[in-house]
């Protein structure tokens, strides 16, 4: 037996504290307080609240699992409240009330009841624990948000030498190190650099992130050996990798991202982070069924207490289906994924604009909460590396994460009618911002809100010239993910700024022409290209070959009404 078995094995032996069945015959005996004494998970929580009123206990569990899972949670605690603690009307009335039909009302049940074992685990797990481990646990959520405060309570856990990167992860996660936060090992050193470099990335400055690793392989090349270097190498990888993510061609994203399970070996935690940034990697791509494999080995690797790696995955289904333009079960997947995912502002950002794309693809209104975009100031102190001070970044303004969700603020406010010079000063800025990191697919994002600002505003003729910039700064990373919801037409829209548009014709025909193998295409794209441009209607024969230029290119322009028409038959490629 190898150990990558050996591992498997003890973990999926691992029982959860609490089954889905325990938390329904707990929801069952609600309805009936009187019998909630005799209910083991009830007594149990009753216990780690150190309340007299099950029922109490009971409400205050709920409330907790379910009441800070933003919007969808709070939808989640409705169906749990009306159909358990009221319970006063069948469940098919109560989903008429809510406005769903009693299939989507089961199907949230059933996601409130897995989120409630998930915290009943969690309880069990927290009131067994050793008040050091307890410490750690909560100075790591505090990291959060309060990194002065973690140091503290990592330093009252005794945490000195283990808990260094555990804690530097939390200071990194709110934007907050200094110079007392690295540790002292050189080993030790690098990782936390490389865990700074992160924070660059994720916060937008790739130019500091890239200083800090150049200085990380320089100290990892062969004439200074050191040994324990194998996590260190794979967390460079996945750097250069998130360096690629948003300004280069998605596939030098996928060579990077091959060679991190490679890196990971029989660490079994960095195999599922391998194969997470390689399903995305090739769905970027358009290879859907190499992505789904990847999943598929991300799922068998994560043990069920690893929720937060289950909403990871749960957001790659959801990039699958949005492939599939199944946009109802990809706003299910995030919305699910966002339950556990929405307590830190980054993860935050990204399942929210996951959230918002896959609704706004189906014509329904959404907008992010006022706070979710709010600019927050870092603070990171000093970082000097080999004799020169690297500034790292000074606000979230220029996240990649919140740029995405402003720009499907943007997208919505101008589907609903808003104020239209405030929005377009906004994309001014967003834009800007993109274009300062060489983020071609958020330029790409912004100019394609902007097509459609100018259609708002009557500007068609600006439409049509913005729409040939935007295609044209997309095809710099060909990014198929980013290619389903680029644009969000309706019919009027498509006829205004894609209909018989020749210069974007030219540019699609240039960029298919330039990655054809002799023989692969017609002896004129162009042609083909305008024909497929002036056909205001493609006949129904499956779903869009993504991996293919011209099928992509075509259908990512087509109104939303029409994507599920779209197909690389349909288009006679």
């Amino acid at each position: 037996m190898n150990q990558l078995e050996a591992t498997s094995r003890s973990v999926s032996a691992q029982p959860s504290a609490w089954t889905e069945g325990d938390v329904r015959r707990l929801l069952k005996a609600v309805r009936r307080p009187s019998s909630l004494p005799s209910s083991p998970l009830a007594a149990a929580l009753a216990r780690a609240y150190r309340s007299s009123d099950p029922l109490d206990a009971v409400r205050r569990f709920v409330r907790e699992a379910l009441g800070g899972g933003g919007i969808v949670g709070r939808r989640l605690l409705e169906v749990i409240e009306r159909c358990d603690f009221q319970a006063d009307v069948p469940m098919t009335t109560v989903a008429h009330e809510l406005g769903m039909s009693p299939r989507q009302l089961f199907r949230y049940r059933r996601e409130a009841v897995q989120a409630l074992r998930r915290r009943a685990d969690a309880i069990a797990a927290g009131t067994a624990a050793e008040p050091q481990a307890l410490i750690t646990r909560l100075a790591r959520l505090v990291g959060a948000t309060d990194p002065d405060g973690a140091r503290v309570m990592f330093g009252i856990a005794g945490e000195s030498t283990i808990g260094d990167i555990a804690r530097l992860d939390a200071c990194v996660n709110a934007g907050s190190v200094r110079d007392d936060d690295l540790p002292t090992s050189p080993q030790k050193r690098l990782l936390a650099l490389c865990r700074i470099a992160r924070g660059a990335v994720v916060y937008g400055d790739p130019f500091a992130a890239r200083k800090v690793t150049s200085h990380v392989r320089k100290v990892l090349a062969p004439r200074h050996p050191m040994p324990d270097t194998d996590a260190i190498r794979f967390e460079l990888a996945w750097l250069s990798y998130l360096d690629l993510r948003f300004g280069s061609p998605a596939e030098l994203g996928l060579s990077a991202a091959s060679t991190l399970p490679i890196l990971a070996g029989n660490d079994r935690a960095l195999a599922r982070r391998a194969h997470l940034y390689l399903a995305e990697a090739r769905m970027r791509c358009g290879d859907i069924e190499g992505a789904q494999h990847a999943i598929d080995c991300v799922q068998e690797l994560t043990p069920p207490s690893d929720i937060s790696m289950s909403a990871l995955v749960l957001c790659l289904r959801g990039g699958r289906a949005m492939l599939d333009q199944r946009f109802d079960l990809a706003d299910d997947c995030y919305s699910a994924a966002s339950i556990v995912l929405d307590k830190r502002t980054v993860d935050r950002w990204v399942t929210q604009t996951f959230i918002g794309s896959a609704r706004l693809m189906r014509r329904m209104s959404w907008a992010p909460a006022p706070e979710a975009l709010a600019v927050e100031p870092l603070d990171w102190g000093r970082l000097v590396i080999d004799d020169d001070v690297v500034q790292l970044p000074t606000t979230t303004a220029a996240a990649p994460a919140r740029i995405s969700l402003a720009l499907l603020a943007a997208r919505s406010a101008i589907q609903q009618g808003f104020d239209l010079e405030a929005v377009e000063r906004d994309l001014d800025e967003l834009l800007e911002m993109s274009r300062r990191v060489d983020y071609n697919i958020l330029t790409a994002g912004g100019l394609a809100v902007r097509v459609e600002l100018d259609l708002a505003l009557g500007r068609v003729v600006d439409a049509r010239r913005r729409i040939v910039e935007a295609v044209t700064e997309w095809m710099i990373s060909a990014d198929r993910a980013a290619a389903v919801d680029l644009f969000s037409f309706d019919e009027a829209e498509w006829e205004a700024a894609v209909f018989e548009n020749d210069g974007l014709a030219e540019a699609i025909a240039d960029w298919c022409d330039g990655l054809s193998r002799p023989g692969d295409r017609p002896a004129s794209s162009l042609a083909v290209v305008k024909q497929l441009l002036s056909s205001r209607y493609v006949d129904s024969q499956g779903p869009v070959d993504w991996r293919d230029p011209l099928a992509c290119a075509v259908a990512m322009t087509l109104p939303w009404q029409w994507r599920a028409s779209a197909s690389s038959a349909a288009l006679d490629l």
